[in-house]
């Protein structure tokens, strides 16, 4: 049958949260690698091309060894279910290239990311719900109707911050400087080699 608007509503609301929780996980996973690591978010060494090998494969070291769960990357809007971890660990390259599922976009480890020890006024971004710019991993250029993340019906997307909170933003404008949480600063055009211009400037990317 229909759904009627009621129940769409619920559902979507249910989704948002099972969402946040996603990323409630996602961040104790890092903050815990982080422990382990001097303060630094999990990389590999790597110097891809992320329009050619997603920016999330930086979180493989992570995933294989157990301390961030695959589940916790995607989120639920995804429409292909997120593989079981015990598969997801086993092949995480497969995984990670798995071009189906709507994986969250993560702070751009290609460039001078934060580090989880440090203390910001204002606490950097560094997840959100799929970068509008880069869905089905080719860029394309936004229009300010079209910012919105896409996993939502375009209402807005979960975001969270460094310091561990995540919050649902109806823009993805952040914080006194009006940092744009998709895009590198000052840039409008992306080949796949770019990288935010400092630790505070979010580019969230897949």
């Amino acid at each position: 049958g229909v759904i009627g608007p009621g129940a769409a509503s619920t559902r979507s609301r249910r989704l948002q949260a099972l969402c946040a929780d996603n990323m409630a996980g996602l961040y104790r996973g890092l903050s815990s690698y982080s422990m382990e690591n001097d303060g630094n978010l999990p990389t590999m060494p790597t110097g891809a091309n992320w329009l050619v090998q997603p920016n999330r494969y930086h979180l493989q070291p992570a995933i294989t060894i157990k301390i961030i769960q695959p589940r916790d990357m995607v989120c639920p809007t995804s429409r292909v279910a997120a593989p079981d971890d015990q598969t997801a660990v086993s092949n995480p390259g497969a995984f990670l290239g798995n071009a189906r599922l709507r994986f969250y976009s993560i702070q751009n480890l290609n460039g001078p990311a934060p580090r989880m020890t440090i203390q910001f006024t204002i606490p950097p971004a560094v997840v959100a719900d799929g970068n509008p710019m880069f869905e089905g991993g080719h860029y394309r250029p936004l229009s300010r109707s079209e910012m919105n993340s896409a996993a939502h019906e375009g209402r807005g997307q979960n975001v969270l911050f460094l310091d561990g909170s995540v919050k649902f933003m109806k823009t993805p404008i952040h914080g006194p400087q009006h940092d744009n949480i998709w895009e590198a600063e000052g840039l409008n055009y992306y080949t796949g080699t770019e990288t935010q211009r400092s630790a505070t400037d979010a580019f969230l990317i897949p």
